[in-house]
């Protein structure tokens, strides 16, 4: 079977850690006063708010699209990639071909037949759909069914991100395959489920923002990895209710993300998984200084760079962060050892920086913030102070939840601050950060840099033996030329008790399916 398990080179849209980030406010209440049952027969889950609609490709990160609908390539229980609707498939032609080799007697929880043609009309769905990551099937040049079990793509440029892209680890469920009726009525998918995943929506026994049941598909594929009669998803809008709700055994498991629950957690002899791992920082966009002129210069967004105390930053964002100031967090393929600490907190050194690149008075600089990311928010004002005392005047600006990405679109920002800034694989955040169409959302202004072109190209030409060192050197090269500001990482959190989880991958996402009760 051609599977690529060891290249982590993933592409995910950052909506994830959005979700995760919005969790930490008030707390629904109707979903705290549902009474669920605890019986070893349902799974119980709380989740953060924000799916505010069922269609596909939205909510990246809820377990309610993996349990619904079944994908192309599946994350596994130890945090890989694994068979899914498709069997097999691989690359060819240089990187420029991906093919998939699917399973035989598929069908859509409406009885419906799921084959190779589904994937390619699916797929064709995503690639002309407005939203968030259209731009990541722009590339694909051709969408065929060589027959009935095998689907071909084709795209002009070498790429090497497929698994994540076709499977349910966060890449927004582009590899989630929709039956022919949600196709041709996409209205109805904002409201019901039109998948082949493992359960189905029962409507009758669901609240949209409040709690979703879900009861077993009888055409799933794979009816011995149905552990449960019932899956209930509550929505909690507040970790630590979320947490003693699972202390109390009213639910099983946890997603609404807290870190600074782990010990009150583990006291309480509730497990702790973590999931991705977020890199908090700013991303400058503005780099050819079309609203800000003083970001066009290197040594200015290194000053940038140097006027940061990110070992005291990390510690007002919360115990589990830690400082890292190279495009690549610790741990990740990518990182090097020899850029740690090269952006040390040297305010005189920012100073400097900024009279060798021509503004020794400073300049004025306008950040973005998202008023659903928290988190972010709260590390851009402290980000301000910093700027500010070496000269840049740093005005903060939150954008209304929902909007961020619209508003950031539209080139009204040479700066915006994230808490999924970089999420750890180098080729992963290459593309979505860097590579156009890829990066339509997070490279506004469209600069231009050979030196980075010619570094993309060769991590997406390259072999599973060179894409450590090649990783290595657009890491250097990147944080040379600091497009943009990291400041701290630490990982999500996922609570459990008398649940097996397993790990997750890279870019967060658990194997939902696998869950069961632990013996």
């Amino acid at each position: 079977m051609a599977i690529r398990r060891t290249r982590r080179g993933r592409m995910a849209v950052a909506l994830v850690a959005g979700l995760a980030i919005a969790a930490l406010s008030a707390c629904t209440t109707s979903a705290q006063n549902q009474s669920t049952s605890t019986a070893s027969d349902t799974l119980t889950i709380a989740i953060p708010p924000g799916i505010n609609s069922l269609a596909l490709p939205t909510n990246c990160s809820s377990p309610l699209f993996s349990l619904t609908y079944a994908s192309l390539i599946n994350v596994t229980a130890d945090g890989s990639y694994g068979p899914g609707l498709a069997e097999s498939w691989s690359y060819a032609n240089n990187n420029t071909e991906f093919t998939l080799k699917m399973r035989t007697g598929l069908k859509f929880a409406d009885g419906t037949e799921l084959n190779a043609q589904s994937v390619v009309d699916t797929l064709k769905y995503f690639q002309t759909t407005p939203g968030l990551n259209q731009g990541y099937l722009k590339p694909f040049t051709s969408i065929t069914a060589s027959d009935a079990s095998t689907v071909v793509i084709k795209y002009a440029e070498p790429f090497i991100g497929m698994e994540t892209l076709l499977a349910n680890d966060g890449e927004c469920n582009n590899g989630m395959m929709i039956s022919k009726a949600g196709l041709a009525e996409p209205a109805k998918m904002g409201t019901a489920t039109f998948g082949a995943g493992p359960y189905t929506l029962d409507a009758a026994n669901t609240v949209s923002g409040d709690h979703y049941t879900l009861v077993p598909n009888p055409n799933y594929y794979d009816t011995a990895s149905q552990h449960w009669k019932k899956v209930v998803l509550r929505v909690f809008s507040n970790a630590t209710t979320a947490l003693d709700a699972v202390k109390s055994g009213q639910i099983q498991v946890s997603t609404v993300n807290d870190g600074t629950l782990v010990p009150a957690a583990e006291a309480a002899g509730v497990d702790v998984a973590d999931g991705q791992r977020l890199g908090a920082g700013l991303m400058i966009w503005d780099r050819d200084g079309t609203l800000t002129p003083a970001l066009k210069n290197e040594k200015v967004r290194q000053a940038m760079q140097y006027a940061i105390d990110r070992p005291n930053l990390a510690k007002v964002l919360g115990p589990r962060y830690k400082a890292f100031d190279q495009f690549v967090p610790d741990g990740y393929t990518g990182y090097d050892e020899s850029l740690v600490g090269k952006y040390p907190y040297d305010p005189a050194k920012a100073k400097a920086l900024l009279a060798e690149g021509g503004f020794p008075s400073g300049f004025k600089l306008t950040v973005a913030t998202d008023a659903a990311d928290a988190g972010a928010a709260n590390m851009a004002q402290a980000v301000a102070q910093q700027w500010k005392a070496v000269g840049i005047d740093t005005t903060i600006t939150p954008i209304t939840a929902g909007s961020y990405f619209t508003e950031v679109g539209q080139k009204k920002y040479s700066v915006g601050a994230v808490s999924y800034a970089l999420l750890g694989d180098v080729y992963f955040d290459a593309v979505r950060l860097t590579k156009d169409p890829y990066a339509d959302v997070w490279n506004p202004f469209h600069p231009q840099d050979s030196e980075v072109d010619a570094a993309y190209d060769k991590l997406a030409r390259a072999s599973e033996t060179d894409l450590p060192a090649l990783s290595v050197e657009f890491n250097k090269l990147i944080t040379q030329k600091a497009w943009f500001v990291p400041v701290a990482e630490a990982p999500a959190t996922l609570y459990s008790k008398g649940v097996e989880v397993g790990k997750s991958a890279l870019l967060g996402q658990f194997d939902y399916i696998s869950w069961k009760a632990t013996s």
